[in-house]
């Protein structure tokens, strides 16, 4: 289950954006199936280069595991509308911080989920809620649950969306970092406070590894989001200077769920 104080681990990605991860104990309550998460950042994005999808590079890491990641997920929609700023601190405060924390954790999680079911569709995405109806698998969300222990903030798909790229550069662009942190999940735990290795392993698959074959992102396309202002960064997608995963989640939950 996740602890209620959530440790943050940042990792620079090849792709310009600074990644926060909420740390949690292992458990079985985290939602199987396919990620729709992606990093989430403390800073504006980076305006670097994107992968090359193909050059030899170093070798992988030791803790880089090529898990066959399958990501359907288009663009994300932004300001759904169907979270209250209260639900979006209710979620976090019974599904991020409760001992029961977690996707079918039980408890106050499970009842928040079932009596919000197009919000709780919103944040963790349809495939992991129950009677969520027609609401599209393709539609990313802003959190989710990936592998046994980390939650993910999707910041990359919203740089995407407010970025101007087109479908196909915002979905292989978040795609990829979703991808190379699934990959990469088993770097966090042993790693440094400043992510060295977890970095190390996402910049390997982002260039050279699984990842950069399942999702290509050429170079216009990395120009083009890693663009992004860091003042649109922090307005449009809740990137927050504090840098605290509590803050980062807020941020990310409403920018996809909430209000315009």
């Amino acid at each position: 289950m996740l602890k209620k104080s959530i440790g943050l681990t940042a990792a620079a990605l090849a792709l310009g954006v600074i990644g926060l991860i909420g740390n949690g104990c292992s458990s079985t309550s985290t939602s199987s199936g396919p990620s729709d998460s992606g990093p989430a950042g403390d800073t504006g994005p980076k305006k670097d280069s994107g992968p090359s999808g193909g050059d030899s590079g170093p070798a992988a890491p030791a803790c880089y595991s090529d898990v066959g990641v399958s990501i359907p997920w288009g663009p994300a929609t932004l300001h759904q509308n169907v979270c209250s700023d209260a639900d979006i601190q209710s979620y976090f405060d019974l599904c991020l911080t409760a001992p029961e924390a977690g996707v079918d954790g039980g408890g106050l999680c499970d009842d928040f989920i079932l009596s919000h079911v197009g919000c709780a569709s919103c944040i963790i995405g349809p495939l992991k809620v129950p009677d969520a109806g027609t609401a599209s698998g393709t539609t990313p969300a802003p959190v989710t649950y990936d592998g046994s222990s980390y939650t993910f903030l999707n910041i990359a798909a919203c740089l995407g969306a407010i970025s101007g790229a087109d479908a196909t550069c915002q979905s292989s662009f978040a795609n990829a970092q979703d991808c190379a942190e699934l990959d990469c999940e088993g770097c966090v735990a042993g790693d440094d406070a400043n992510g060295t290795q977890t970095t190390a392993c996402i910049n390997y698959d982002l260039n050279s590894g699984a990842c950069a074959t399942s999702y290509p992102v050429d170079s216009t396309c990395a120009t083009t989001v890693n663009g992004v202002a860091d003042a649109d960064a922090q307005s449009k997608c809740g990137i927050s200077s504090s840098g605290t995963f509590e803050d980062g989640f807020k941020g990310i939950a409403h920018a996809f769920c909430g209000a315009p």
